[in-house]
């Protein structure tokens, strides 16, 4: 895989919204640069300063070694991205689930708000009856 390729996926999943992983990621790829990219830097630019002669055994051996870093670096991130990736897919799978259970759990509560509303009247109702009964009754006993 090409270095490009892993950046652009890495610039990726660092300019998206969902990606929470920022620091780790950043931290990851500075310690590479910090470490690899450097001397591979310095090896290339000494080779391109003698012209293109080729480079002596220790700057090959740098090109090498930073070469093989490369390689390993570039597997930890693409699985780090990976990670990231399936991550992110189970986060918004568990954000739409709960989303899903918030809407269902509003509809029953506003089936029941209106069933408290009901009872409540009926209650409002049946005490007025009361009442009524009461005073009925109590006319009655008074002729």
């Amino acid at each position: 895989m090409d270095m490009h390729t892993v950046a652009d996926d890495l610039l990726e999943l660092l300019a998206s919204d969902k990606c929470n992983e920022t620091n780790v990621l950043l931290g990851t790829l500075a310690t590479f640069l910090e470490t690899n990219a450097s001397s591979a830097f310095e090896a290339a630019r000494a080779a391109q300063v003698t012209n293109g002669s080729s480079p002596s055994p220790s700057e090959s051996k740098v090109i090498r070694e930073a070469i093989a870093t490369h390689r390993r670096e570039t597997a930890s991130l693409e699985k780090i991205i990976a990670d990231l990736r399936l991550d992110n897919r189970h986060l918004a799978k568990r954000g739409k689930d709960l989303g899903d259970e918030l809407v269902a759990t509003k509809e029953k509560l506003a089936r029941i708000e209106e069933m408290y509303a009901r009872s409540e009247d009926e209650l409002i109702r049946t005490h007025a009856s009361l009442i009524y009964t009461r005073r009925e009754l109590k006319r009655k006993r008074e002729r």
